[in-house]
């Protein structure tokens, strides 16, 4: 069970009210703990895995909803599609753009066949651009990553594999990276603050799996060398990063290894921050191949596990980046066949995610689960799938009740042959929808091809998770060597009424909230992108600019009331009776700090209320009974007095009954 003082950290809102409380005293606190940096490219770009670091598969674009919006924007044809593996990548997208890798359509696809990376119009799928070749390799789902201005890729060579970055512009090979250890590269890279991060599975004792930062904005003639490595056992001749990509918590990455650790290293410097093995009960297989997920509001990394039995876990972090082992929830399901192989994706404190697995999936549901619990709140279990989860905020609205929708593509088995091609009967985007208070699915099944979206011939397992363009479109890599691009029928254009709609859905700048600064930025992008008769439909303007204020100057920061005792006036006239000498002390009333604690502050501190109570009880004890020379006797009475205050400040007070 939790200490009275755990009840009490909430997340904190960035609320102007507060300055009123805490004075100027907080100003300095918050730039000592600086400001994550903005993010290079716009908060509208999916540059990466989920899309971007701070709103992680999260986005505000108008996607179809249901069969009826679905359309058919585009599929890539620049390829021979053979069914392997390779032969062309997930994507990325960077304003009215695309990029994808892809093998030379006119050359049969071998391990070794060299790659060129493309430009594409993310509207029409037109091929606007290609890089030159590039080394290939024998990687089965290379990731792609954004920012800074250029693209990354992996490739794998012979000794091992190394990244290439390339000019979003013109497509010039900017640099490539020295040789990262190990064998081949299936983990997502991480883009973040000017720096490149990713790790390699390991192939052998002699080429470990390693883990890699390379400085992006360090061009070179010849290889880049990384800032710093870090290197993984391999157990068993293999191990390592599989799948999964890191993290940025603060000032530390974040990233997990099929051996079942979770490690923090400054990012920066590589230098070592902490380890965290998962429980027993959770390991077993490849145990981690799952991107963690932080999720800034209650400081919980999220990892999906995959031994013996699926769960997932919320670890929680502490502000140097390192692991709190004393304060983890957890989820098991202890059926065989329920690994989760996908990463969770958490939106106003309601976390969704899908099974993964192997081949064919796990048979793991489709869950959504209180964030802050891990309680499941209900469960999906047709929908078969390896990808994570993705969402759009941009229909959510105070009146229904901030409803978000959610996609995944299931992940299906041929149904039959026709002609040596793997023929699919049907092929599902599953759409859900959720909202506050929702305990049941809401979900429609768009099938592709009877849509006409697809051809039967091009079906094939999907094991990837959509991206989302500023436009509503989804784009997705699937194994049949196809990137298909779903748009939106209807008008998809952000005019000045979403914007409105946006702002008035955040909380009010004197409620108790939490804010990501992220999605505050990202409105403001919105906006700044209308014209100006559109922009004259946003009236709430000023409470976008109040909350972004604030915010900024408490960039996440956990408000802290030092010195807030009430001095009850019952037991400093109880000292004072019994041979006491406090004169004319007082403290904070308490329904001052009742207001504080459901506003912003997440911890109040009343050490002095607490000595107090604890002395008046004792001096009384002596007093009345000057026998009593056993600590116990005189001990008993105080800690009864101790026990009530802190019921009666949790309750009455902080307002944290029931959520230890």
């Amino acid at each position: 069970m939790k200490s009275w003082t755990q009840t009490l950290r909430k997340p904190v809102a960035a609320l102007a009210a507060v300055f009123l409380l805490v004075g100027s005293a907080l100003t300095g606190a918050a730039a000592e703990t600086g400001e994550a940096p903005a993010p290079s490219a716009s908060t509208l770009d999916w540059n990466q895995f989920l899309g971007n670091e701070e709103l992680k598969g999260v986005s505000d674009a108008k996607t179809p909803r249901t069969a009826e919006e679905f359309k058919k924007a585009w599929i890539s044809t620049q390829h021979k599609g053979n069914i392997m593996f390779n032969h062309i990548s997930p994507t990325v997208i960077v304003g009215d753009y695309v990029y994808y890798y892809l093998t030379d359509p006119d050359t049969e696809y071998t391990a070794s066949t060299n790659r060129t990376l493309v430009k594409a119009d993310a509207n029409t799928g037109e091929i606007v651009a290609k890089s030159a070749e590039f080394a290939g390799g024998g990687q089965l789902l290379p990731q792609i990553a954004a920012g800074g201005g250029k693209i990354y890729i992996f490739g794998l060579e012979t000794d091992g594999s190394r990244i290439y970055a390339f000019d979003q512009g013109d497509m010039s090979l900017s640099f490539k990276t020295a040789v990262i250890s190990g064998r081949q590269i299936e983990s997502p890279i991480l883009y973040y603050d000017g720096y490149v991060y990713a790790g390699v599975y390991g192939g052998s004792k002699e080429k470990p799996a390693q883990f890699a930062c390379f400085d992006a904005t360090k061009d070179s003639d010849g290889e880049l060398a990384p800032t710093w490595t870090y290197s993984e056992t391999v157990y068993h001749n293999r191990g390592g990063y599989l799948w999964s990509g890191p993290t940025i918590v603060g000032e530390a990455i974040v990233f997990t290894n099929t051996n079942g650790y979770i490690t923090s290293l400054n990012r920066k410097t590589g230098e070592m921050i902490d380890t965290y093995l998962i429980p027993e009960d959770f390991q077993g297989g490849e145990q981690l191949t799952t991107t963690p997920y932080y999720y800034e509001k209650n400081q919980r990394l999220y990892v999906s596990t995959a031994g013996t039995y699926g769960g997932i876990l919320g670890i929680k972090m502490n502000t140097d980046g390192s692991f709190n082992e004393e304060d983890v929830i957890s989820f098991l399901d202890t059926r065989t066949g329920k690994a989760i192989k996908s990463s969770v994706v958490i939106y106003n404190d309601r976390l969704y995610v899908i099974g993964g697995g192997g081949h064919g999936g796990s048979g793991a549901p489709f869950r959504v689960m209180d964030a802050n619990t891990l309680e499941i709140i209900y469960e999906y279990e047709e929908l078969n799938a390896k990808g994570s989860i993705v969402l759009t905020t941009a229909y959510a609205t105070k009146e229904n009740k901030q409803t978000v929708y959610l996609y995944a593509m299931a992940y299906q088995n041929p149904k039959h042959v026709e002609n040596n091609q793997n023929v699919f009967d049907e092929m599902n985007v599953y759409v859900f929808q959720d909202y506050e208070g929702l305990d049941h699915a809401i979900c429609e099944k768009v099938d592709l091809i009877e849509l006409g979206i697809v051809e039967p011939t091009q079906g094939q397992y999907i094991s990837q998770t959509f991206s989302i363009d500023q436009f509503g479109n989804l784009s997705m890599y699937w194994d049949s060597n196809y990137v298909i691009c779903i748009g939106n029928k209807k008008d998809t254009a952000i005019t000045g009424d979403d914007v409105k709609q946006q702002i008035d859905r955040m909380p009010e700048v004197n409620e108790y909230k939490y804010y990501n600064n992220f999605e505050l930025r990202r409105i403001r992008e919105r906006y700044d992108n209308l014209s100006d008769d559109e922009k004259a439909k946003v009236t709430n303007l000023d409470k976008l600019t109040a909350m972004m204020e604030v915010s900024e100057k408490l960039p996440g920061f956990p408000i802290v009331l030092h010195g807030a005792s009430s001095v009850m006036p019952e037991y400093v006239q109880m000292i004072n009776q019994y041979g006491g000498n406090i004169p004319g002390a007082q403290g904070v009333p308490e329904d001052m700090l009742r207001k504080a604690a459901s506003m912003a502050v997440c911890k109040i501190n009343m050490d002095s209320d607490l000595r107090l109570a604890m002395t008046g009880v004792i001096r009384k004890q002596f007093a009345e009974h000057p026998d009593q020379f056993d600590p116990r006797q005189y001990l008993k009475p105080a800690r009864i007095a101790l026990r009530d205050m802190v019921r009666h400040k949790i309750v009455n007070v902080m307002g944290c009954n029931g959520k230890a």
